[in-house]
């Protein structure tokens, strides 16, 4: 790696590629019509070539037209960014927390998966009063019902399914 006169990090293709290999997740940007469009894709590299699926459409549509296509990673951690240990380690308000870290991963949630609802569970669900107002999504979001405690009860259960079985 080396640094241009403005303090740009410059990378060779050797380097380009490892950092395409790390990463599972990228935003493929295309252009039909003047119109952009812009999706994110699950890819993997081989042997030279960016691959992932895809089924008829603008996405196909723009490769085979060979119109304007252009392909992003940014190598954003979610689990160590995100995650409410990140929260705690870089001392963030529920606020910033939310805005700056859980607004982009749940986002790119929404852009990949387009759920019906969001259901956010674990230890931080006991605090969800306190960060979910602060997203913007267009997608419904809400704490677990119950809480922390839904793992207990499931093992609770499947202790109790077994058992019963058993006799």
């Amino acid at each position: 790696m080396t640094v241009d006169r403005f303090g740009m990090t410059v990378l060779d293709q050797h380097e380009c590629w490892q950092l395409l290999r790390d990463q599972e997740v990228g935003r493929l940007a295309v252009s039909i019509a003047n119109h952009p469009d812009i999706f994110p894709v699950n890819y993997v590299v081989d042997h030279g070539s960016i691959v992932f699926r895809t089924a008829e459409g603008t996405k196909l549509a723009a490769s085979v037209l060979g119109a304007a296509v252009a392909f992003e990673i940014d190598g954003y951690d979610a689990e160590t960014r995100a995650a409410s240990s990140a929260k705690e380690r870089d001392n963030l308000s529920y606020r910033e927390w939310a805005e700056q870290r859980l607004q982009r991963y749940y986002s790119v949630v929404e852009d990949l998966l387009w759920p019906d609802l969001i259901v956010v569970g674990g230890g931080v669900s006991r605090k969800s009063d306190k960060f979910l107002p602060h997203l913007r999504l267009r997608t419904p979001i809400v704490p677990a019902k119950l809480r922390n405690t839904a793992g207990i009860v499931g093992a609770a259960v499947l202790a109790a399914e077994r058992l019963g079985a058993a006799a």
